[in-house]
């Protein structure tokens, strides 16, 4: 079993790697927004920091590569729900912080509800793939 983790494992740091860059283009994207509109679609320090944390999850998931244990870590496989639920924080926290350019947020709670599934799902994905044995009644 271990002989077919090992290229999971780097494949899954590649994937990882490749969602962390996706969500830091995103992020200099609005910046690059919000620099050329004089006004911001969310919170500005909020989009700072979301950017801040995606470049420090691309650098984790790029050292991950060199590592030679037969998997990623759990803490490598939690971070990309945690990116997402960060990207639902910046929506929620624009309603208090102000944006110039503000988009519609629904009241219903499902784009929150969904965030907050994806982040459990993954969190648990991350520890079943490292630990199998919690798998195991």
């Amino acid at each position: 079993m271990i002989e077919l983790r090992r290229p999971f494992g780097k494949l899954a740091v590649i994937l990882f790697a490749l969602y962390s860059l996706a969500h830091l283009l995103a992020a200099a994207g609005v910046i690059a927004f919000g620099v050329s509109a004089d006004g911001y679609p969310l919170n500005r320090w909020g989009i700072y920091s979301y950017a801040a944390a995606a470049l420090v999850a691309l650098v984790l998931s790029l050292s991950e590569l060199r590592r030679r244990e037969e998997g990623p870590s759990p803490l490598q496989l939690t971070l990309p729900p945690l990116l997402a639920l960060w990207v639902a924080g910046l929506y929620f926290t624009t309603a208090i912080l102000h944006a110039k350019y503000a988009p519609y947020l629904d009241d219903d709670g499902l784009f929150a509800a969904l965030n907050l599934a994806f982040a459990l799902v993954g969190c648990g994905l991350a520890l079943g793939y490292r630990w199998p044995r919690l798998l195991t009644v």
